[in-house]
């Protein structure tokens, strides 16, 4: 029975008449795509026939219990959000530009804990292919620019904003992140 649907489905999606038109021209029908993929999830606004604007979130939450790791007593948590500009150049290639902003960090509880915020100008090469209801694509390669870091370090015993300290750094440009291989898939309406 799932066979069957999952046949049906590609056909409908992968259909000869859909798979007729070109990506470029199969966007032009577009107005929102919805996408899932190896760095969470996104909307995408398409304001031209060649670019889209994606806004997305992304995050991970392990709690030490759930981890099973020894000697592993620490939660970790990261969340990203980003605003992206997706300029296409011909039927798939594009380049992806824009701004992304993440919270990451670990620890025992609120007074033993690391935190770190960045703020990176993200920019990407890749292919993104268009059907009628559905994309599906590839960031091949990008590089993360980071253009502020803030890092808080809160210890047992000293002084923060609620009666305890804490360590403050901010730093600026402390080396560029590459990202290989970000795929992603959606639907398109």
């Amino acid at each position: 029975m799932l066979t069957r649907f999952s046949l049906l489905m590609a056909a409908t999606i992968f259909s000869q008449e859909a798979l007729a038109a070109t990506s470029a021209e199969n966007r032009k029908d577009q107005a929102v795509q919805l996408m899932v993929g190896s760095y969470g999830y996104s909307v995408g606004l398409l304001v031209r026939d060649d670019k889209i604007v994606e806004l997305g979130y992304s995050g991970l939450d392990v709690d030490a219990q759930e981890e099973g790791e020894i000697n592993h007593d620490e939660d970790r948590w990261s969340q990203t959000l980003f605003i992206h500009a997706r300029h296409f150049h011909g039927n798939s290639f594009n380049t992806t530009y824009g701004l992304s902003w993440e919270d990451s960090g670990f620890g025992r509880d609120p007074y033993h804990r690391s935190e770190r915020s960045m703020a990176f100008l993200d920019l990407a090469l890749g292919n993104q292919w268009s059907w009628r209801f559905f994309t599906l694509g590839a960031d091949w390669l990008g590089v993360g620019i980071p253009v502020f870091e803030r890092v808080r370090v809160r210890e047992d015993g000293s002084a923060t904003d609620d009666g305890r300290r804490a360590n403050v750094a901010t730093r600026e440009w402390q080396g560029v992140e590459v990202r290989y291989l970000k795929l992603y898939a959606g639907l398109a309406f």
